[in-house]
């Protein structure tokens, strides 16, 4: 049985809301809410209705899938890019690709990092 607290909502809305870098009052003024109503939803302190929770996935520019399913082992990659057609494209970044990348990033650098000390030493 799932319940409303399980679902988490307001600390997805805040990590989404914090990867797209948007302040509360930000997204509380697109939302035509009080500062104070936006925080008590992040906070989880009230509730929130199907319509609004839409609302703030348009926000968002995302799905209501994305928002509800939304965990820390995916990062969305809220960076949209235009297709042929002008429709957005947004993807998930998964965990495991933004690690690997990340590695591959810190040995490019480390190498380059030993190279110039190959160049130091050598003078």
């Amino acid at each position: 049985m799932v319940s409303y607290g399980s679902l988490n909502i307001g600390i997805k809305i805040k990590k989404i809301r914090e990867l797209n870098n948007l302040s509360m009052t930000q997204v509380a003024d697109k939302l035509d809410l009080s500062a104070r109503m936006y925080a008590n939803i992040e906070a989880e302190t009230s509730s929130i209705t199907l319509e609004r929770l839409v609302n703030i996935c348009n926000v968002f520019e995302c799905t209501l899938e994305e928002l509800l399913g939304f965990s820390e082992k995916n990062i969305f990659n809220f960076q949209n890019s235009q297709e042929k057609n002008g429709t957005i494209n947004q993807g998930v970044i998964n965990e495991k690709e933004l690690i690997k990348n990340l590695l591959d990033t810190k040995d490019e650098l480390i190498d380059q990092l030993k190279e110039e000390n190959k160049r130091l030493l050598a003078r």
